[in-house]
């Protein structure tokens, strides 16, 4: 081999070396990017009625439904079942970086009437959550069993709500613990009974009414093979109690677009475990006695900024954090109020523009064990 035939090879050796390189540093740019697109949290949407005649606290109007729409279009979200979403979560399936999914508590006439025309313009899937007692007794403003065959067949999926609609978390007076355990199984296969019989649904997931569960009432639904949501504020992740699921609530005071912008955009806490401390308690969600709970954060290794941890009480504004490493201990300024309350936990997110975000429901019951009426 004489010398030209040396420096050729050689120069294409380079060549080869700086194509290698090219292809090298392509291949991280795209799986950077691929990345970035991926997510392990979701949002959840919650709604009652879509109108303006209906009581103001638990309504949207059909404008500001059609807004949350627009919004959700703008942002560039996708659109899922919830059903896919819990499944995903479930199997440790990465999720895109933007997806929620729409849902609708206790089967009211203007889901058929305003809701589903504007989801079916944009072929985007929704949840109904169905108490099955008022649909066979045919209340006001509920729709009927035909009417939720024709949505389920339209695009919405129908899941379980409970019979009755009661605080399920309240013991009858003189109820054995044995027995309100039995009543709670009935609650939930009465519903999941009638919804195959009459719409051929066997959806797993289950709203508690009011957003109330406690850990024995978690313990059941656990048993009977359900995923199911409150209705405090978050986003879902794989790392949060499947019986326990936050979703945002979008009516009344929450149904302004600027602020449900933020927690559409918000992601799941990136937490390790989650500790209630407070000592006297029943079982630590109701506690009897105690009216200041102590709820620890315990976060995952990684660069957080724990130092902008912000927690709010219900009612009360802004309350105390106490952070040792890894871990923050958040309670109240006060005593919370008897019924249901909330800690709430923001941060900003490594992603400009998005925070994390997480709820900790709590219900107190008054000195005679008794809940306000709703």
């Amino acid at each position: 081999m004489n010398a030209t035939d040396i420096s050729c090879l050689r120069i294409l050796d380079r060549q080869m070396q700086r194509n290698r390189l090219k292809l090298s540093l392509k291949t991280l740019i795209l799986t950077l990017f691929f990345t970035s697109q991926l997510s392990w949290s979701a949002t959840v949407l919650l709604y009652h009625h879509i109108s303006t005649t209906t009581p103001r606290a638990t309504s949207t109007s059909p404008e500001e439904f059609r807004q949350h729409l627009q919004m959700i279009e703008d942002e560039g979200f996708e659109v899922w079942p919830l059903s896919k979403i819990t499944r995903y979560l479930a199997t440790n399936q990465p999720l895109p970086s933007r997806v929620t999914a729409i849902s609708f508590d206790d089967a009211f006439s203007s889901i058929l009437t305003e809701a589903a025309p504007l989801l079916e313009q944009r072929h985007w899937p929704y949840t109904i959550f169905v108490n099955s007692k008022a649909v066979d007794e045919r209340h006001s403003h509920m729709l009927n069993w035909q009417q939720l065959n024709s949505l389920q067949s339209r695009g919405a999926e129908l899941a379980n709500h409970s019979h009755s609609h009661s605080h399920l978390v309240k013991r009858l007076n003189g109820e054995t613990e044995e027995q309100w355990t039995q009543r709670m199984r009935t609650e939930i296969t009465t519903t999941s009974k009638k919804l195959k019989q009459h719409t051929g649904s066997e959806s797993t997931l289950f709203a508690y009414p009011y957003g109330e569960y406690d850990y024995p009432l978690q313990a059941i639904v656990r048993e009977l093979g359900f995923t199911a949501f409150g209705q405090q504020s978050g986003a879902l992740s794989a790392a949060l109690d499947n019986t326990a699921l936050p979703r945002f609530p979008a009516a009344g005071a929450y149904a302004n677009p600027k602020t449900l912008r933020t927690k559409l955009l918000s992601q799941a806490m990136p937490l390790a475990k989650v500790d209630i401390i407070s000592g006297d308690e029943i079982n630590g969600l109701t506690p009897y006695k105690v009216d200041i709970p102590k709820l620890k954060l315990q976060f995952n290794d990684g660069n957080w900024r724990l130092g902008q941890l912000s927690c709010f009480a219900s009612g009360q504004g802004r309350i105390k954090t106490h952070r040792e490493g890894n871990s923050v201990t958040v309670e109240a300024n006060q005593a919370i109020s008897i019924g249901r309350s909330r800690y709430n936990c923001t941060m900003p997110s490594n992603e400009a523009g998005r925070y994390y975000w997480f709820s900790q429901p709590w219900i107190r019951f008054s000195k005679d064990q008794q809940l306000p009426n709703d």
